[in-house]
């Protein structure tokens, strides 16, 4: 069977959609384009940055924990230039 899409409704506030607006007109998207983009992103992060998100993490431990994680991710990439620090 082909690709099925399953249609994904999401409700925002006036400012939020305007906000995304921008962006994603400025990126050359459409809405639905942007979207799938950012839930496809968000699916493939580990467990602790999608904690983070949601806000599941303990607030002192948060932005220490997600700052490791980034760091290691960092170090991941493909043609990763270090920066000395």
């Amino acid at each position: 069977m082909a690709d099925e899409k399953d249609p994904f409704r999401v409700e925002i506030e006036p400012e939020l959609k305007a906000k995304f607006g921008e962006i994603h007109k400025r990126r050359g998207l459409t809405r639905t384009e942007a979207t799938t983009r950012i839930l496809q992103w968000f699916v493939e992060q580990p467990q602790v940055i999608q904690q983070s998100i949601f806000r599941h993490l303990p607030g002192d431990l948060e932005l220490d924990i997600v700052q490791m994680v980034l760091r290691e991710m960092e170090k991941k990439r493909p043609n990763h230039i270090s920066s000395g620090s």
